[in-house]
């Protein structure tokens, strides 16, 4: 029998495309991107493809 194992994610996470910061975490603190080449501090959350 196959046992399913599901992420510790809520529902509906999302994460920085280039960061990796998760959608929850930047709700709570309010970090700001790391990445500087595209656009200085904000995220770029791939909102169409949501964690599982």
């Amino acid at each position: 029998m196959t046992k399913i194992i599901k992420p510790d994610l809520s529902p509906g996470e999302f994460k920085c495309r280039t960061c990796n910061t998760m959608w929850s975490s930047y709700m709570k603190n309010s970090i700001l991107c790391t990445d500087i080449t595209e656009r200085h501090g904000l995220h770029d959350f791939d909102f169409a493809k949501p964690l599982i």
